[in-house]
């Protein structure tokens, strides 16, 4: 039984919230990732530009995008949390709200930038973050991928009152810096 029907059947009211690619970390410098080793992009670009790893592939440059690379939606973390906080605080009003997108007791939102950023353009701005040059290798595409997908934030900003505050840029920047003091701390 899906979860959408588990709430119909038993009367429970539930909202789901879909994550697009959380990235970044606190703002505050208090927490963020504790893995070294994940093949996000964000994590794989900090290791080059620490001299771990020497260039980054991207997967595919034939997308029917604006510049041959997928198009993904990246979020700060901070956002993601501020969309826990809002679903929280307005979890009866989202009931309240008559659309086309919800059941009587079960909502799915979309939480994500809403921005769409092709992978050569997340580049871009971490190039621009950090002053560092990140060379690139064009390999084929993964096999299942889709050249795009970004959120559809209207539901959330409806339903729960939110949308996302911080740029892409201010992610990188945060994730650099807890990655900074993370090995500071050592």
């Amino acid at each position: 039984m899906i979860l959408r029907d588990f709430c119909n059947a038993y009367d429970f009211k539930c909202i789901s919230l879909r994550y697009f690619n959380p990235i970044g970390a606190d703002p505050k410098g208090r927490t963020g990732p504790k893995g070294r080793y994940s093949a996000n992009l964000l994590t794989t670009l900090f290791r080059i530009m620490q001299g771990q790893e020497t260039s980054f592939t991207i997967s595919g440059n034939d997308w029917l995008t604006r510049d041959s690379t997928c198009i993904r939606d990246y979020i700060h973390i901070y956002d993601v949390a501020q969309a826990n906080l809002k679903a929280i605080e307005n979890f009866d009003y989202a009931f309240t709200q008559k659309n086309s997108h919800t059941d009587l007791n079960f909502i799915a939102l979309n939480i994500g930038s809403g921005v769409d950023v092709t992978v050569r353009e997340f580049i871009y701005a971490f190039e621009n973050v950090t002053g560092e040059k990140i060379h690139i290798n064009y390999g084929p595409r993964r096999p299942g991928d889709i050249g795009g997908s970004y959120a559809n934030i209207n539901l959330a900003k409806r339903a729960i009152h939110w949308e996302p505050k911080l740029s892409v840029e201010e992610a990188i920047l945060d994730y650099i810096n807890w990655e900074e003091k993370k090995e500071k701390l050592k």
